[in-house]
């Protein structure tokens, strides 16, 4: 039974059967892997239904597991998450196997029976023990597992034929639990999210429809990390155990934490592996509290109820940006508003400043802040801090007690629908509520909040949030990017000042480091404090580049929470510094994939996370993309370790190809950038470097399609390795691309040289008719179509479709005609269009023609060589 309800036990049960075959001794060393397994499956599963809390106890719980060197403490980590204070945060669907855990149950009970059984192999290797009670609780399963490994295969040695009188006890007890516990009927599956957004679901449990939802477009819009799930009333991750997308093996952490890994090991197979520790280096227990964290107590501030925390920091003012907000906040329109911005932007300190400038105002009455913030941004380094708040709950209770603290006390009393009433609610005469709530992304279900907030949010009352993902953009967003420049010079001097560093500080220096932090403040900030350490202003980027924790706490909380194509374009991305065209970015990674990859979304998570900038070209809109050297750099050790590297340097030495660019270069477009790429790769394919253009084909054509005018570009290129009809097609798709006429005329001119090339009569004419149709075509044009059109009908080149030649030399006798009538001493061109009508046999319009021209010039060579031709009397002098 066990077998089927989930692959762990499988494994680790397939396993025993053949190990009972080699021998008592080798079976019962299997069994007790796996009690260990059972120990830490149960353990891992339960900790993944705690929820998140500003105590941080499920972090504290795994800080602690993967560091721990005995089973023991897996047994007491399962005693608090289902007993202790950690309990209050676990997942409602989760109360039966805590009640199976910890319930104290009679004799018969699968949990009475596996302890009984466990109880005996104590017995038999000679542990004094009592006897077990009429009713016990399987909590002291894991002690006692514990204490039996500990004095077998820990810290001591069996004797001769104990093992065969131990097996068949704990063989039951192992099986009790492996069949019974309810945990293993519950839906596990492991995802990995595919480049088109939607995940693979492969089924860990019996089945896991539950997943299906992620197979499909549905999907796209989660941000799950790769790894083992267990479906609590949605997907919820086990962070504790690793596996991959083949189910090949099934890993547990086992101690051995060192500097940067710990070990994990598998229980079915034995093989150990280490994985990175990054995540578990944070002491757990109660940190200090943000210096951004809303005050206690509400206090007055001029005309203003209010708990703004007061931040002193250097500050410099942002006319533009903080008059654009306190406009958008004193108005009555737009409930709610944004201000969005990668971490240490400055966004948490303008809102600040404007805020405090509101309080002088009759504008809002109350001014209640919130802060998600769990890492302070000091000067000094990231520092991690305790959010005030994470969850709805946590507002409305933090609300309540600003308010109005004694109603928590009373019986019935719900906080929720309090805070609810505020934000709907409004009485004239008193002024209304502004609520704000810093750093959004922090909290646990953003989303679910931003709807709550949306759903109850009535003008005249407003929300501010301040959030580095533009997902929340409300009603009126506000982009916070890098300082201008002075105000940028004006931080840079501030800060020197206050270092004492202002001698070690040139113009260049500043010009320099503007330019590679993009104005970010807090980058400046931390940099200038490196200059200060080291007395001296070192080189930009070898001092971001060695600010590790800087770095992670810009990007790493974001990071994780990544699609997997959009992890995989930023490290892309993050594999060579230029500004790259957006189309070209998109051509090379949407081509060059294996599997369908939506790139374009994928930037805009990138985009809308804050992991890069995007600039317009002026000169023709088209877009680019540049990371900020932090970004950069962040990205850049990612890739080091990242199992993408190699196909990403593949896909960088084709993006190398289109040059390398900077911001100031945007302006220029991308048609010199396009046009150096198709350069590059006429001359590999000269030279015979690397690839034939078969391998190019895709990217340049998703280019050409995105970007038409490039067609022309490829057109050439074409042409010049001998595919005539490749370059045929690519001016034909720049004629139906392109709307200026005057614009074809040399387009046309061209196809109707590579038609003729090919032999292909019909098209050549019809692009040169075409061309003539266009209203600023030249006579000359006009007189050397009509010349070759005479050609062809005379030597017979069309005749092989009468019909379509006839058509052609209608086309060509409309224009002719309504060339020539603008001047009536055009003879020339008289006697062609004559020859086209002798051609098409319309004899009587041939003599009319020739009559003219004669009466007008009666020596005019040509017209009396076609006048005998068709019979046309000639008057004698």
């Amino acid at each position: 039974m066990y077998q089927k309800r989930n692959k762990i036990l499988k494994q680790v049960w397939a396993k025993n059967l053949i190990e009972k075959e080699d021998s008592d001794s080798a079976y019962f060393l299997a069994l007790l892997y796996t009690g260990e397994l059972l120990t830490k499956l149960i353990c891992a599963s339960m900790l993944a239904g705690v929820e998140e809390d500003s105590k941080k106890h499920k972090y504290s719980q795994a800080y602690h597991l993967v560091r721990a060197d005995g089973i023991g403490d897996w047994g007491k980590a399962i005693l608090e998450i289902v007993s202790g204070p950690t309990s209050h945060h676990l997942n409602i669907q989760l109360r039966n196997p805590q009640k199976e855990i910890t319930q104290k149950v009679k004799a018969g009970t699968w949990q009475h029976d596996s302890i009984s059984s466990l109880n005996e192999c104590l017995k038999i290797i000679g542990v004094a023990v009592n006897e077990i009670p009429s009713k016990t609780n399987l909590i002291n399963w894991f002690s006692m597992f514990s204490q039996l490994r500990n004095k077998t295969r820990g810290h001591g040695a069996l004797r001769s034929g104990v093992s065969s009188q131990i097996c068949p006890y704990l063989e039951k007890s192992l099986e009790l639990i492996s069949g019974n516990f309810s945990i293993f009927d519950f839906e596990w599956a492991y995802l990995s999210q595919n480049l088109s957004g939607k995940y693979n679901v492969k089924p860990i449990s019996e089945n896991s429809p539950s997943f299906n939802f992620l197979k499909s477009n549905v999907g796209k819009s989660q941000n799950l990390e790769n790894g083992v799930y267990i479906y609590l009333n949605r997907p919820v991750f086990v962070e504790l155990i690793k596996s991959d997308k083949d189910l090949s093996d099934f890993y547990f952490p086992n101690g051995g934490f060192s500097n940067k890994r710990y070990e994990v090991l598998s229980y079915s197979t034995g093989s150990r592996d280490s994985k990175d520790n990054s995540k578990y280096l944070m002491p757990p227990g109660d940190l200090p509290v943000s210096e951004t964290e809303g005050k206690r107590k509400l206090s007055v501030i001029d005309n203003c109820f209010t708990n703004l925390p007061k931040v002193d920091s250097i500050y410099i003012h942002r006319p533009s940006l903080e008059n654009e907000l306190k406009k958008i906040l004193v108005n009555e329109r737009h409930p709610m508003v944004t201000l969005l911005g990668r971490g240490g932007i400055g966004k948490t300190s303008m809102a600040l400043r404007v805020l405090e400038g509101l309080c002088s105002l009759d504008r809002f009455q109350t001014i209640i802040w919130f802060s998600s913030r769990d890492i302070d941004l000091l000067e000094s380094g990231a520092k991690s801090v305790q959010p005030q708040v994470l969850d709805i709950e946590d507002v409305a209770k933090e609300f309540v007690k600003l308010i109005d603290e004694s109603l928590l006390k009373t019986k019935g009393f719900n906080s929720r629908k309090f805070i609810e009433k505020h934000l709907s609610d409004y009485q004239e005469g008193i002024s209304p509520l502004l609520a704000v709530f810093d750093n959004f992304e922090t909290v646990k279900n953003p989303t679910e909040m931003f709807v709550w907030l949306d759903t109850y949010i009535r003008t005249p009352n407003k929300i501010l949030i301040t959030s580095r993902i533009s997902e929340f953009r409300a009603d009126y967003p506000i982009t916070v990017s890098g300082m201008e420049e002075n105000e940028f010079n004006e931080l840079v001097d501030s800060v020197s000042d206050e270092l004492g560093i202002t001698n070690l500080i040139t113009k260049k220096y500043v010009d320099m480091l503007y330019e590679e932090s993009l104005g970010h403040p807090y980058v400046a900030k931390i940099l200038l404090g490196v200059v200060s350490i080291e007395g001296k202003a070192g080189n930009i980027n070898r001092i971001v580049a060695s600010q590790d924790e800087l770095l992670t706490a810009l990007f790493e909380r974001t990071y994780t929470m990544l699609s997997y194509a959009a992890k995989k374009v930023f490290l892309t991305l993050s594999s060579w510094r230029s500004t790259i065209p957006k189309i070209a970015l998109e051509a090379v990674l949407s081509t060059t994939s294996d599997t369908k990859m939506d790139v374009e979304s994928a930037i805009d998570e990138l985009h809308k996370f804050s992991f890069i900038d995007i600039y317009s070209s002026t000169k023709d809109n088209s877009k680019f993309i540049s990371l900020p050297l932090s970004a950069y750099l962040f990205g850049h050790n990612k890739l080091a370790v990242s199992p993408l590297k190699q196909k990403i340097m593949e896909d960088r030495e084709i993006l190398m190809m289109f040059g390398v660019g900077k911001v100031v270069d945007v302006d220029e477009g991308v048609t010199l950038r396009f046009e150096k790429f198709f350069r590059q790769i006429a001359q590999n394919i000269g030279t015979g470097k690397n690839h034939k253009l078969s391998f190019y084909k895709p990217v340049l054509e998703y280019i050409c399609r995105k970007h038409y005018t490039s067609w022309l570009i490829y057109a050439t290129l074409l042409e010049e390795v001998n595919n005539k009809n490749g370059a045929i097609g690519a001016c034909q798709q720049f004629i139906q691309n392109e709307q200026d006429y005057n614009k074809l005329i040399p387009v046309w001119k061209r196809l109707s040289k590579l038609y003729a090339k090919q032999k292909d009569f019909f098209g050549e004419i019809h692009s040169l008719i075409e061309m003539c149709a266009i209203d600023n075509v030249s006579g000359a044009a006009i007189s050397a179509c009509a010349t070759r059109l005479n050609q062809l009908l005379s030597n017979g080149s069309l005749d092989s479709k009468e019909d379509e030649k006839k058509a052609l030399s209608r086309r060509l006798i409309t224009i002719l005609n309504d060339y020539i009538v603008q001047d009536d001493n055009n003879l020339d061109d008289r006697t062609k269009l004559a020859w086209i009508y002798v051609h098409i046999k319309k004899i009587n319009e041939a003599r009319k023609l020739v009559q003219f021209i004669i009466e007008k010039d009666p020596n005019h060579v040509h017209a009396i060589r076609l006048a005998g031709k068709i019979g046309v009397k000639l008057e004698s002098n």
